[in-house]
């Protein structure tokens, strides 16, 4: 990204937006999510904005992680010759290893796409006449989603959901885990083959399922369930929230205070 003010600016605007949008408030907006406790919304939160999508400050970390992580996840060269060491039921799983691998993939692939989105939102701010201090504004970030063709908020939008239903299968992402933590005790072992980046890098995706196999963990299907669908329903709310309201030159306020269409 060319103009890292800009960048840190925009990354803490959208940062912020996540924060509202899963606050207790907004949540409670939605009639159907009543029976997800305050607790739980409060832990998605923060599951949210520790690790989907950390604040500016934290990016330096996450980025290089992601980098080496997902070379990892790319290169046969590197994965196959772990998985053939790490864990006794690889060779059991046979077909349902890449089942089995999905929620790491996703998280890759939601870490892509919030890079993409973010790089079209830089570009776009870039060209608008944006500047660091606009964003101080909470209609800021708002604005310029408008000006976004939709599909690309909603790509990030669905690449979001796939990567908390695939967490939201806690008995296969505990295999998951398991070969991971198997991965991770090999590379230890052959630093000659891995590099400590590398090994940060696995460690890194793997915190990422740890804590949404623990977030998953405590609830019932039906609750889980529940939870997926707030997800998706909380997301498109916020979208066509955004996209039906006309530009403001004034803040109109947070979007808690903006009621749903059907009400």
């Amino acid at each position: 990204m060319q103009d890292a003010p800009l960048t840190h600016a925009l990354v803490q605007a959208y940062w912020r937006e996540l924060d509202a949008r899963y606050r207790l408030e907004n949540v409670r907006r939605f009639p159907e999510l009543n029976a997800i406790s305050p607790e739980r919304i409060d832990r998605l939160r923060t599951f949210f904005l520790d690790y989907v999508y950390p604040p500016a400050e934290r990016r330096p970390e996450r980025d290089q992680a992601f980098l080496h992580f997902g070379a990892f996840l790319r290169s046969p060269r590197k994965l196959w010759p772990l998985l053939g060491q790490a864990a006794s039921s690889v060779f059991k799983l046979g077909r349902m290893l890449g089942a089995a691998l999905k929620a790491a993939y996703h998280t890759l692939e939601a870490y892509n796409e919030s890079e993409r989105l973010e790089a079209f939102m830089l570009e776009t701010a870039d060209k608008s006449g944006y500047r660091p201090e606009s964003f101080e504004s909470p209609e800021a970030v708002r604005d310029l989603v408008r000006m976004i063709p939709e599909r690309r908020i909603a790509r990030f939008q669905a690449e979001l959901i796939a990567l908390f239903d695939a967490l939201a299968n806690v008995k296969l992402l505990k295999t998951t885990l398991e070969i991971m933590e198997g991965s991770l005790k090999v590379m230890q072992t052959q630093a000659s083959l891995y590099s400590e980046a590398e090994f940060r890098g696995l460690n890194y995706g793997y915190s990422i399922l740890k804590a949404g196999h623990d977030l998953f963990l405590e609830m019932g299907e039906s609750q889980a369930a529940l939870v997926l669908r707030g997800i998706a329903l909380i997301e498109r709310d916020w979208l066509e929230t955004i996209m039906r309201r006309t530009p403001a030159t004034q803040n109109p306020g947070p979007i808690s205070d903006v009621p749903l269409a059907s009400q």
